[in-house]
């Protein structure tokens, strides 16, 4: 990349002199509390367009990426032009409901990407807005995409992007974000 935007959602420990201490040359935004994903990936899309740039590759703590993601990425993005989102993981949704997406073509663009890994293009997001700044977990890769298709937004999702999700919010699988209450 070619600049780095880290959003500290208000870590309680030395993480922001750590990292300025160690690459001063990223820009920290230090967020007055924990707003969540929503609220952290909103201030740092705003804050990539007001500095200008073209493309935002929206990567999270808890997800590991291939060394030849963003290039990937980039020559997709490039051949599509018309391309407004593209992301390694994604989803269905019809009648109501969210559909796991299982790819079997190199890029779909039927499928909704997850935010985690997404590159989008920031005249869609100053065009459109940024994710819904108040949901906490899982909505925010969910609603967005969906807002974006809905608007005539091309998004879309490639198993050629690789990436290792953690699931550091949870135990031992992520089911926790689906259960109804």
């Amino acid at each position: 990349p070619g600049h780095i935007i880290v959003i500290d959602n208000a870590s309680p420990d030395d993480t922001v002199a750590q990292l300025n201490a160690k690459r001063p040359e990223i820009e920290v935004i230090r967020m007055p509390a924990n707003l969540g994903p929503g609220g952290a990936i909103a201030a740092g899309l705003r804050r990539a367009i007001e500095r200008g740039f073209d493309l935002a590759w929206l990567v999270e703590d808890d997800t590991t990426y291939s060394q030849t993601y963003l290039k990937q990425a980039l020559d997709i993005l490039k051949g599509r032009p018309t391309l407004g989102m593209l992301g390694a993981r994604g989803f269905r949704f019809s009648r109501g409901a969210l559909y796991p997406l299982r790819l079997d073509i190199d890029v779909d663009d039927t499928a909704n990407p997850l935010l985690d890994g997404a590159v989008l293009r920031l005249d869609v997001a100053a065009t459109h807005g940024t994710p819904v700044e108040d949901f906490f977990t899982m909505m925010t890769d969910i609603e967005y995409p969906i807002r974006l298709r809905d608007a005539g937004i091309h998004v879309a999702v490639s198993r050629l992007l690789t990436t290792a999700p953690l699931a550091l919010g949870a135990t031992d699988n992520t089911q926790w974000k689906f259960r109804a209450y």
